[in-house]
């Protein structure tokens, strides 16, 4: 099986992007594909419609690998854009970028240690200070896990088990 040159990400499942209007967006993306791309080149990209890829409080989202390339806030007006300028042309459309792969996150926006959502820690559900230095968490259910055992989620990331997606 010869793999894919691109594989898309489309958050259209869980509560959180389907309140924000991201229903729709996997069928969207599908159909500009179809439209805009033919042969060898469409077969080239696969689209994969979930139900969580980590950073709700940002969605909708859509992320592009083998790039690592998240946007986010995306609406229906903007999948032709990404179609058009990144999956055809290679260009980052740079208005919806959240975060690159192998980039630092921005100081306003934190990993949940213990499920590993990404958010706007203006979104945090709750925090926790642990040995001088303030945690975030998307609910009290990560809050209550990480009290009840910093030292498992404090390992680096994906050393330790994960507690499900949101």
């Amino acid at each position: 099986m010869k793999p894919y040159e691109k594989h898309v990400f489309v958050c259209s499942l869980g509560n959180n992007c389907t309140e924000r209007g991201s229903a729709g967006h996997y069928d969207l993306l599908l159909k500009a594909l179809d439209e805009k791309v033919t042969g060898p080149a469409r077969k080239a990209i696969k689209v994969t419609q979930t139900q969580c890829v980590g950073a709700c409080g940002f969605g909708p989202n859509v992320v592009v690998y083998p790039e690592g390339v998240w946007y986010y806030g995306v609406g229906p007006q903007d999948i032709p854009e990404i179609v058009e300028e990144h999956l055809m042309r290679g260009r980052i459309v740079s208005r919806l970028l959240f975060h690159q792969y192998g980039e630092t996150l921005p100081d306003e926006v934190v990993r949940d240690r213990v499920c590993g959502m990404v958010f706007h820690v203006s979104e945090a559900k709750a925090s926790f200070q642990h040995e001088g230095r303030l945690y975030y968490f998307c609910n009290e259910g990560c809050l209550t896990a990480f009290r009840e055992a910093p030292a498992e989620f404090l390992k680096p990331h994906g050393a330790h088990k994960g507690h499900g997606a949101h």
